[in-house]
């Protein structure tokens, strides 16, 4: 799918859209890995979502065509979280009145490839299925998960570099930049290509646009993990972010207890980076969360450090130039003066605070203003 991205919007309320939720993408994950892996990974995508916004945006076909979503329903999703009923972070978006209205649309329509690989055209959906779709419904209906109806005018990002050179490649970029529709946009590119490789290609291009114009019209930010084309054909970014190397690491291996105390826990920074996106406010952001049980700021723990630091290289100073600066103290030696300093080091979260240093080479944190918003 695309670069690992988020592009910032004027929208009073922090939420994301993540591009490799799309039911589709799910799909593909799943077959490509062990299912236990796949769902760890993308629960990991969902955190670290929720730890750089507010709120995570999904589209009704990621949920009720998604192989996530539908593997786990809403219950498991919360868990995955460590969120809670009264503070489930997801909002459903769709072209229809309500979510029942969007399956029921799905349903009736023979042209609807859906991702599911147990549901098939012509044939009973079966009631595993059937039950958790009206899991999703039941959240909705109570409350627990908003649905918000799209009524903007939704566009595709128009300008984007066609990624392949065949005959009829102006027409086929032209027709599909005016195809709003998954499949008939899919439908055109099969009818008009013939290599499967060719065609994933000009697929994943299609939906990364697809995907796009849904966050511009709803107001959403921007994220997505796994390079393959250049973000700035996609977006034009103010500032381009490579996410911490060992965030994803963290965020998948950690129960969701850690994860719900580390959310909680970095408001503050969560604010400073969506107020002023920087790498600093994200290093800040991912220390915080990761050290919520050792240090309240990165500030705090480089200041401590220092003076430690500090203090026991004078020390050491003072006894190589045969300085008595324990005179006043006959009881404790320098040596063992500087054991003591050094045992009170906090070497785990200087540690933690170095790992952030290190940029994630396949990953990529795109900050930009969409300048139509302002």
């Amino acid at each position: 799918m695309a670069s690992t991205a988020i592009r910032r919007s004027s929208h009073t309320a922090h939420r994301v859209l993540i591009a490799e939720m799309d039911s589709i993408a799910q799909r593909a994950r799943y077959d490509a890995k062990d299912h236990h892996v796949a769902t760890t990974e993308l629960s990991g995508m969902l955190r670290i979502g929720r730890l750089v916004s507010e709120h995570i945006l999904l589209t009704d076909v990621m949920v009720l065509d998604g192989c996530y979503f539908m593997r786990l329903g809403p219950e498991g999703v919360i868990r995955e979280l460590g969120a809670t009923e009264a503070q489930f972070p997801l909002t459903i978006t769709g072209h229809y009145p309500s979510l029942g209205e969007g399956l029921s649309a799905r349903l009736a329509n023979a042209d609807f490839a859906w991702s599911l690989d147990n549901v098939h055209r012509g044939r009973e959906v079966p009631t595993s299925v059937t039950n958790t779709w009206q899991q999703w419904l039941d959240y909705v209906e109570r409350g627990i998960v908003r649905y918000e109806q799209q009524t903007g005018q939704f566009a595709l990002l128009a300008g984007a570099d066609y990624p392949l050179e065949h005959e009829g490649a102006e027409a086929l970029q032209a027709a599909l930049e005016q195809t709003l529709g998954r499949g008939a946009a899919f439908a055109k590119i099969n009818g008009a290509l013939e290599g499967e490789p060719e065609r994933e290609r000009i697929r994943d291009w299609w939906n990364v646009r697809y995907l796009d114009g849904i966050s511009r019209v709803t107001g959403a930010d921007w994220l997505s993990f796994e390079p393959a084309d250049e973000p700035s054909r996609r977006v034009g970014e103010n500032e381009q972010i490579r996410l911490p190397e060992r965030l994803r690491t963290w965020a998948e291996s950690n129960g969701s207890a850690t994860i719900s105390l580390a959310w909680d826990h970095t408001v503050k920074q969560r604010a400073a980076l969506h107020r002023k996106p920087s790498q600093t406010a994200l290093r800040a952001l991912t220390f915080s969360a990761m050290q919520v049980s050792q240090a309240p700021t990165r500030t705090g723990v480089l200041t401590d450090a220092t003076l430690k630091v500090f203090i026991a290289l004078a020390v050491i100073t003072a006894e190589i130039i045969g300085l008595q600066i324990t005179d006043a103290l006959p009881f404790l030696s320098a040596s063992a003066l500087t054991i003591l300093v050094l045992s009170t080091f906090p070497f785990g979260s200087l540690s933690t605070l170095l790992t952030n240093l290190k940029p994630d080479r396949h990953s990529l944190l795109l900050l930009s203003r969409n300048k139509a918003d302002h």
